[in-house]
């Protein structure tokens, strides 16, 4: 009498064979994941560093610097959505260093402002102003959107009986999205809108309509940046 053990091992290759007969009939497309293709847009924050180097002592922004500053803002190609930030790294602990750098920082800030590019002091010191000596480092920081990899066509169409939505599904939605936004912060984060003040909207309208407003006021063309954007205007 065989034992239970040998009658295990006896099937075994029974129970194996199988096992292997159901896997190769199950369809391809079964075997199909969507999380092995997501269709989404990868946003992530990107910054980029410039430093403009002072003479020991100094507060005065050379020519030389000015126009390297104005190549490298050309470089990084500064555009709507990108914020530029000043730094010149943390407190020094003595008074004088600490108002040499503040002066420092807004010469640099108000040379921008000849560029019309509107740059604010950083909320925290950076690595790379704590690094330097006798600088001010500038910032400008935006976020870049990396598409999906798009056309997908990894799940086999053939004998899908699962029912389960195509790997191409969703794609061009998602690439145009990540191509057409204008400012890819947004697809972290809304921007926040201020409170209105509907009564009052609606009275500036009915004036406007009764007469008591003129009706040959000029339209003004909108501002393509604002306040907390890169360059092109303040």
């Amino acid at each position: 009498m065989l034992h239970a053990r040998d009658r295990f091992l006896l099937f075994l290759p029974l129970l194996i064979g199988a096992a292997m007969l159901a896997a190769g009939c199950t369809p391809d497309a079964a075997r199909w994941s969507q999380t092995e293709a997501p269709k989404e847009n990868r946003v992530e924050f990107v910054a980029l560093n410039h430093e403009v180097p002072f003479a020991p002592g100094s507060t005065a922004l050379g020519a030389a610097e000015q126009q390297r500053l104005a190549q490298f803002l050309d470089s990084v190609e500064l555009g709507y959505g990108d914020k530029v930030t000043l730094d010149t790294g943390p407190s020094r602990g003595a008074p004088e260093a600490d108002a040499l750098a503040a002066k420092r920082l807004q010469a640099v800030r108000a040379a921008l402002r000849r560029m019309q590019v509107n740059a604010t002091p950083a909320s925290r010191p950076s690595v790379a102003a704590a690094l330097s000596k006798d600088a001010v480092v500038v910032t400008v920081g935006r976020y870049v959107v990396t598409p999906p990899s798009c056309p997908d066509f990894t799940k086999p169409e053939p004998d899908d009986y699962t029912n389960t939505p195509p790997s191409n599904y969703g794609c061009a939605t998602m690439t145009n999205l990540g191509f057409m936004v204008a400012n890819p912060a947004d697809l972290v984060h809304g921007t926040p809108t201020s409170s209105a003040d509907a009564e009052f909207l609606s009275r500036g309208i009915q004036r406007y309509r009764s007469g008591e407003i003129a009706k040959s006021i000029k339209p003004e063309l909108p501002k393509l940046y604002s306040g907390g954007g890169g360059g092109g205007g303040q």
